[in-house]
């Protein structure tokens, strides 16, 4: 939208072109053609709507989370798996960037999966995986005791934090027993109530954790 000088006119002058550039600008910004006799605020009252359906707030919020995804990305696939019974581990090296600086995640990195989560009986349960600041494997557990479905499961992922990195997730189905962190082995390990199902997935933005709503 233009923008005018109004020196050398008078007010009445400088008035009415200011309403007829003011009804133009807002023919082409609402995709609209208004005729010359409607009153000037009522345009501009629907101008101020259309520029009210995004606030700046949450333009800002979508730059710094778009922002946060270019610093904080896995730049490859680490391919994760069960890590000796209870834990999970990456199984190909990758370059990952935290905070903007290259990194390198060694193969058969470590995720420890804790001994405090449980999960109720045959329900499900998630984590993300993540390598905080100082480039250590991180698990963070949705707080549900368990969940209906996987598809629930995920949805309960919460946001590790902003100086991680995250290069995934996984679920797991528990035993028909229950499952306990750290006590019964996650499936194909040995120990405990080994977990019915457990899945891995590569991706940096799990259930959308550092992305909001799509606008449009």
């Amino acid at each position: 939208m233009a923008f005018f000088t109004w020196s050398g006119l008078e007010d009445k002058e400088a008035d009415a072109i200011a309403g007829s550039r003011l009804i133009q600008n807002a023919s082409t910004v609402l995709g609209a053609t208004f005729p010359l006799d409607v009153a000037r605020d009522a345009v501009l009252a629907e101008v101020m709507a259309f520029m009210a359906t995004y606030t700046p707030s949450e333009l800002i919020t979508l730059q710094n989370q778009l922002r946060r995804l270019e610093l904080y990305k896995p730049l490859g696939n680490p391919t994760f798996a069960i890590d000796t019974n209870f834990d999970v581990k990456s199984t190909e090296p990758i370059s990952y960037l935290n905070g903007g600086t290259l990194k390198t995640l060694a193969d058969n990195t470590s995720f420890d999966t804790g001994t405090s989560k449980t999960i109720t009986a045959s329900k499900y349960g998630a984590a993300v995986l993540s390598v905080n600041s100082s480039g250590t494997g991180v698990v963070t557990w949705a707080s549900g005791a368990g969940y209906d479905s996987e598809a629930l499961a995920i949805a309960a992922l919460t946001d590790p934090g902003a100086t991680h990195t995250i290069l995934g997730y996984f679920t797991v189905q528990a035993h028909a027993s229950g499952f306990t962190a750290g006590t019964d082995a996650l499936t194909t390990g040995a120990g405990g109530n080994v977990a019915t199902a457990t899945t891995y997935y590569n991706a940096i933005n799990p259930n959308s954790l550092l992305l909001g709503t799509a606008i449009s």
